[in-house]
């Protein structure tokens, strides 16, 4: 089966953004959005998103285009900083157990991330699945599963997508960032070089 991981487009940060967790995309996000559901050609079976606003706010016009609904799931939300997200990257290459208070640690993340993606494929075992996610999620589940440099987060752009794959025998695949469903508006604009 085939998932495409999408990192959600952009979003007016603030100084709570890493605490406040219900943010919207920004005018230009909401642009991204419509122009990456317009370059979408890859047939879409069912689609998945974390319940957080930026993420729902992603995948909409794709899921009207495809006339499917996006089935929410907790398991595909942002990590939980509880806490100022620049000092969490700082802090977790020395700590991978590092968490603030009430929050999580990149590990508990990436274990739950990991598990909702499984769960996602084997239900869906001959499927083409579309999942609205997170930078954080989707960054440290590329470097744990596929070795991506363990800066990745910093390169993964609004939006992204990823194409992977799963079998029963392997697990996870990566096959390709899927630079030509981009639009021209991405920030990290250097990495849509297939246009």
């Amino acid at each position: 089966m085939r998932l495409f991981l999408i990192r959600h487009a952009s979003v007016e940060y603030t100084r709570d953004s890493a605490t406040n967790r219900y943010i919207d995309l920004s005018s230009r996000g909401t642009t991204q959005a419509v122009q990456m559901a317009d370059l979408w050609e890859q047939p879409i079976d069912c689609l998945y998103s974390s319940r957080l606003p930026r993420a729902l706010q992603t995948i909409a016009p794709l899921s009207a285009k495809v006339s499917l609904p996006a089935i929410e799931d907790s398991g595909l939300v942002e990590l939980d900083y509880r806490g100022d997200a620049a000092l969490f990257h700082t802090e977790i290459v020395g700590n991978r157990d590092f968490k603030f208070k009430g929050g999580e640690s990149i590990d508990e993340a990436n274990h739950r991330f990991f598990s909702t993606l499984k769960k996602i494929a084997e239900r869906h075992p001959a499927s083409a699945v579309a999942v609205s996610t997170h930078g954080t999620v989707l960054s440290e589940f590329c470097v744990q599963q596929f070795g991506f440099p363990k800066d990745f987060f910093f390169t993964v752009s609004y939006p992204d997508i990823f194409e992977i794959e799963y079998t029963n025998d392997a697990g996870f695949n990566f096959i390709r960032r899927v630079v030509d469903f981009l639009p021209e508006t991405s920030e990290n604009a250097h990495i849509i070089c297939s246009k």
